[in-house]
């Protein structure tokens, strides 16, 4: 797959297939925790995102498919074994085609299209230090129409990748097609989103932190503390929220609120 992580698509032992990033690639295992707590907490917040899952390959599997290597400045090498990463994909591809680049005229037809202001929100929240990124797959809706559902992906460079840190950067975390934001007008788009994040109970903090495997925590007291952060931040979701949106006029051109 692509991107820095050198992911593996791989079918699980449930017959599901999963875009795998493993503990030992080319970025860092903090990768790894970012995913999982970033994508369960954008879950809690009503947010389309794939399914996760620990996927533990053993001696054996990896025996048997030699061929995962990821590529390093020094060599390549295989994973370790243990237990990695996965996001299931959202649709079966020999059923459904999956989509990562929508043209706009299609974009504004995608049944979910209001996520993105809720994705936005999350990625704020979250210090995600990358660009917002989504695929889409073709579904049923409630019209009895087969029409498009964006699912997001690619929670890694949350914290600020590697760092677990919480530096807000308005200009990040924004999807690189503007029309999604079309319909953004005012704080009606995001103040649904602001009451669900805020409504996160804190049990849901400690359950999601207590899920990641410890192999992939090389700092439990540095975690553990960005968590406590995280958790008191979303009481500032509408002051960052309105820094990150005076930062990009170019993308919410419709925006009218005073």
């Amino acid at each position: 797959m692509r991107g820095g992580a050198q992911s593996q698509l791989i079918e699980g032992s449930d017959g599901h297939l999963y875009v795998v990033k493993f503990r030992n690639n080319p970025q860092h295992s903090r990768v790894l925790a970012n995913e999982w707590i970033a994508s369960r907490l954008l879950a809690a917040l009503g947010l389309c995102v794939p399914a996760t899952a620990l996927i533990e390959c053993n001696d054996e599997f990896l025996e048997r498919n030699s061929s995962l290597t990821m590529q390093y400045s020094h060599g390549s090498f295989g994973p370790e074994p243990g237990v990695h990463f996965g996001s299931r994909l959202p649709c079966a591809p020999s059923e459904t085609a999956i989509y990562d680049v929508l043209p706009d005229l299609m974009l504004r037809g995608v049944q979910n299209l209001e996520h993105f202001a809720g994705a936005f929100l999350g990625d704020q929240w979250l210090c995600n230090a990358d660009v917002r990124q989504a695929v889409f797959c073709r579904a049923e809706a409630i019209d009895g129409r087969r029409r498009f559902t964006a699912y997001f992906i690619d929670q890694g460079h949350a914290f600020d990748g590697c760092a677990w840190a919480l530096r807000e950067s308005p200009l990040r975390g924004i999807y690189h097609r503007r029309v999604v934001y079309a319909g953004v007008r005012n704080w009606n788009s995001f103040d649904p989103w602001i009451e669900r994040l805020q409504s996160i109970p804190h049990a849901e903090f400690d359950r999601i932190l207590e899920e990641v495997p410890v192999s992939w925590i090389d700092d439990s007291s540095a975690l553990t503390r960005l968590m406590c952060l995280l958790e008191a931040r979303r009481r500032n979701a509408r002051r960052f929220l309105e820094a990150a949106i005076r930062e990009n006029p170019n993308a919410f051109v419709n925006w009218r609120d005073t």
